[in-house]
């Protein structure tokens, strides 16, 4: 595949880790496979989310892309206003290291549990690229520790 410009990276680690989803929104971005995000924790707000956090963690999917499609993503994520995009240091299944594009929640949503339709369409990227779906448990075993002590 050829793109226009330098290729660009997007760390995904919600519906962006759907193979289909991403098809249909980007056909020609490249799943680049799993990848590791060091120092931040996962969770929901509705929809999934990072956040620093220091000696933990994510687990998500490595896409290639062009500028094209990344300002596509821009527009789907909510760029700027739902979500900012910071760029980190990933670790990929491939053994190289890449400076990617990670889509953070703006500040002012609280932890929230995520409707069915969009859990099926994590669940089932997850499931897809071969990722372990235990932070996906643990972030709404949150959701259900927050909803708890708000009751």
């Amino acid at each position: 595949m050829t793109f226009r410009g330098e290729p660009q990276y997007m760390f995904s680690y919600g519906m962006n880790t759907n193979n289909g989803g991403m098809r249909a929104r980007c056909p020609r971005a490249v799943n680049l496979g799993r990848a590791m995000l060091y120092d931040h924790g996962f969770e929901f707000r509705y929809h999934a989310n990072v956040y620093a956090d220091h000696g933990n963690e994510v687990v998500g999917v490595l896409w290639q892309m062009d500028q094209e499609a990344m300002k596509h993503i821009d527009i789907v994520e909510g760029y700027p206003s739902y979500y900012e995009r910071e760029l980190h240091w990933v670790d990929c299944d491939d053994g190289n290291q890449y400076h990617a594009w990670v889509y953070k929640m703006n500040p002012g949503s609280q932890v929230a549990l995520p409707d069915q339709g969009y859990l099926s369409m994590v669940h089932d990227g997850y499931v897809e690229n071969d990722l372990p779906t235990d932070q996906i448990w643990t972030a709404m075993e949150k959701c259900h520790e927050c909803y708890d002590n708000q009751h």
